[in-house]
This record gives structure tokens, C-alpha cells and sequence, in this order.
């Protein structure tokens, strides 16, 4: 089982590597109930970033939202990257803020 502490070390030396700043914004569009989100959370806590919580993933306002908050972090996994990168109007949002994106949960096939 892992630690408090190990959960800790690892927000501190993930932010560290991934230099993330009290500047940076992320969308977590995961369940909190899973590590995934969790430790994206653990990582803007331990740098002080902001952090914007999705009730549940939608694909149109995962997009408003991007755009909207000028996101420099996004954590997902695949099917909500495909989703993302499919959306008929995409090309009509800003995401240009983005500057880190994370998947994990499955394959990759792009």
C-alpha cells in the first residue's frame, strides 16, 4: 500500500519534472475516486496552480472550458482524447494555451 507520504513525494517530484508553476491551469474531467485524478490534483496542490473539477466528462464542455480558462494541463485517458480530437468543431477553439497533456488508461492509437 502506498504511503501519504509516498503520494506526497511523488505531487512534489512530478511537478518538479513536468515544471509546473502557480501560473498553470488544469481541467480534470476524471472521477476523483481515481489516482489518475487524484495525483493531477496532488500535483497543482503541492505548486499551488489552479484547478478546475469536471463533474463528468463532456466533450463540448471540456472544449468551452479550454479554451475558455486558457488550460496549460490536461489529463486523460484515450476515448476522451478521441472524442476531443473528433468534435466536429474543433477547429473553432483556442487551445493553443495547452502546453502539457497526459494519457494514461489505455492504448494509444493515433
Amino acid at each position: 500500500m502506498t504511503t501519504h507520504g509516498g503520494y506526497t513525494d511523488n505531487a512534489f517530484i512530478r511537478s518538479s519534472i513536468l515544471e509546473l508553476t502557480e501560473s498553470d491551469i488544469t481541467l480534470i474531467p476524471l472521477p476523483m475516486f481515481h489516482m489518475f485524478a487524484v495525483s493531477t490534483l496532488l500535483n497543482f496542490i503541492t505548486v499551488g496552480g489552479t484547478v478546475i473539477i469536471m463533474e463528468r466528462f463532456e466533450t463540448e464542455e471540456v472544449l468551452d472550458l479550454l479554451h475558455e480558462n486558457r488550460i496549460t494541463f490536461f489529463t486523460g485517458v484515450p476515448t476522451m482524447y478521441s472524442y476531443l480530437l473528433s468534435h466536429p468543431k474543433i477547429d473553432q477553439y483556442d487551445l493553443g494555451s495547452i502546453r502539457i497533456c497526459i494519457i494514461a488508461g489505455g492504448n494509444v492509437n493515433y
